[in-house]
């Protein structure tokens, strides 16, 4: 007989953690929590960021191929900040952001993160965003536009 549906059943389930090692480029490692379940809530609020982080770029007058390439760093850095315990502000401005989207990167943060990132859940989120890009696609074409 399956169990009953409670509040507090379905926040337990939601709340599971692991924890693991990474080590930076220049060799310090650092432990780190990572949630095991990605809730849609946050998935919903890195999409939504992500879509205000491009409308800020789509209003700023220098955007180089250097922020363009940064772009593609957004979606993992929203994801560490809402997945784990590494402490990334939620209000930051678009240079801010971009500055620890390159820290992060040049760290080798990123990469490391991404090993432990289960393929299910990446998966939510990246059909997430397929449906963003059909819907809002234009965003990053105008920021591209901007570049050239």
């Amino acid at each position: 007989m399956a169990n009953k549906i409670t509040l507090e059943t379905l926040k337990q389930n939601q709340t599971k953690t692991k924890e693991f090692d990474v080590t930076d480029v220049a060799g310090n490692e650092y432990t780190v929590q990572m949630d095991t379940i990605f809730l849609d809530s946050k998935i919903e609020r890195i999409v939504v960021d992500y879509g205000t982080y491009l409308v800020q770029l789509n209003s700023e007058i220098e955007i180089d191929d250097e922020v363009i390439r940064m772009t593609s760093r957004f979606i993992d850095v929203l994801i560490m900040r809402e997945f784990t315990d590494i402490p990334i502000p939620k209000e930051v401005n678009i240079n801010e952001f971009i500055g620890l989207c390159i820290t992060l990167g040049d760290s080798g943060i990123i990469s490391e993160i991404e090993k432990h990132i289960d393929k299910k859940e990446r998966k939510k989120i990246d059909k997430r965003f397929k449906d963003f890009e059909k819907q809002y696609g234009h965003l990053f074409l105008g920021i591209v536009n901007k570049a050239i």
